[in-house]
């Protein structure tokens, strides 16, 4: 049985999940307000969480392309981040991109509720 949120799925998309992500001065090693800055946003309140995203060959292609251009680009201003970092930032850049789904109670939580 395909669990209920795979079906809703756009997998012309690249899906990522994200989390709620309001405290500390960093964001997994990248300073908070750069990544504000880089995502054209007053203040990140949610990041992607690494381990589970991607899509179809078109979509994870392309990503990834815009995954380098902006390593390079966030290396040159001396921030390195985690894959999380990146996918975040692309997110709020690119929605009609990256397709999100919020998680509230955690990814332990969200798995037994729907894949368990």
């Amino acid at each position: 049985m395909i669990p209920r949120f795979v079906r809703r799925l756009d997998i012309e998309l690249f899906r990522v999940l994200c989390v709620p992500h309001t405290t500390n001065a960093e964001i997994h090693g990248f300073d908070r307000q750069a990544c504000a800055r880089d995502c054209a946003a007053d203040f990140v309140s949610w990041i992607v969480r690494g381990g589970l995203f991607g899509g179809m060959r078109a979509a994870v292609v392309r990503v990834s392309e815009l995954c380098e251009m902006l390593l390079d680009d966030t290396l040159a201003h001396g921030h390195l981040g985690t894959e999380e970092t990146l996918l975040t930032i692309l997110a709020h850049r690119h929605p009609e991109l990256l397709q999100r789904r919020m998680l509230s109670e955690g990814p332990a939580r969200f798995f037994r509720i729907h894949c368990g």
